[in-house]
C-alpha cells in the first residue's frame, strides 16, 4: 500500500508488459496516473486485507517446527497478531482505495461463493477483470498497447479466471 500511495502521490505511470499480480495489482496499478497494458499483459488479484480469509499454510508449517507442547500457545499468538495486523490493514486498505477513487472489492469479488463453486482452489490462485469491468470498479486511464487484449495466463498451471463486474 505504502508504494501504491506514493505511485498515486507522485502521478507515476504504470506499465505491466508480462504479469501485475497480488499486491501489485491492489495497489500499484490500481493506484497509477496512466495504466498500459502489453497485450498479454496479466493484471491478477487474489485478495486483500478485507478478505474475509487467508491461507495460513504457512504459518501451520512454520508452527510445526516448534516442539509439540508448544505449537498451541504459539499457534495462539501469531493468530493475535495477525488479526491485530489485519484491524490496522482493513483500515488503511479502505482509506487508500478511498483515496483514489477505487472499489475496494476489486481484491476480494473473485472470493465470493460463485466463483468458489466454479473454480478449484487447487488450479486457479485467483482472478483478473476486463478492462470495461476495471473502469466500472474505478480503474482508470487504461491503454492496450496491441490491442486487442489477450491476457496470459501465469506459468507453472497456476491458473486465474476471469470476474465479471455486475452493473
Amino acid at each position: 500500500m505504502e508504494l501504491g500511495e506514493f505511485i498515486f502521490k507522485h502521478q507515476i505511470n504504470v506499465a505491466v508488459s508480462e504479469y501485475c499480480f497480488s499486491s501489485c495489482a491492489n495497489y500499484v496499478f490500481t493506484s497509477a496516473k496512466m495504466k498500459e497494458l502489453g497485450k498479454y499483459g496479466l493484471v491478477g488479484f487474489h485478495g486483500g486485507a478485507s478478505s474475509q480469509s487467508f491461507d495460513e499454510t504457512q504459518m501451520e508449517q512454520t508452527i510445526q517446527g516448534f516442539p509439540e507442547e508448544q505449537q498451541s500457545e504459539i499457534r495462539k499468538q501469531l493468530l493475535q497478531q495477525l488479526s491485530s495486523y489485519l484491524e490496522k490493514a482493513k483500515s488503511r486498505e479502505a482509506n487508500f482505495f478511498n483515496t483514489i477513487n477505487v472499489n475496494k472489492a476489486i481484491t476480494t469479488l473473485g472470493q465470493v461463493e460463485k466463483y468458489k463453486r466454479l473454480y478449484d482452489p487447487e488450479k486457479y490462485i485467483g482472478w483478473y477483470y476486463s478492462v470495461e469491468d476495471l473502469q466500472k470498479l474505478g480503474v482508470t486511464n487504461i491503454t492496450v498497447v496491441a490491442p486487442p487484449w489477450e491476457p496470459k495466463q501465469l506459468p507453472n498451471n497456476a491458473m486465474v479466471f476471469q470476474v465479471i463486474v455486475e452493473s
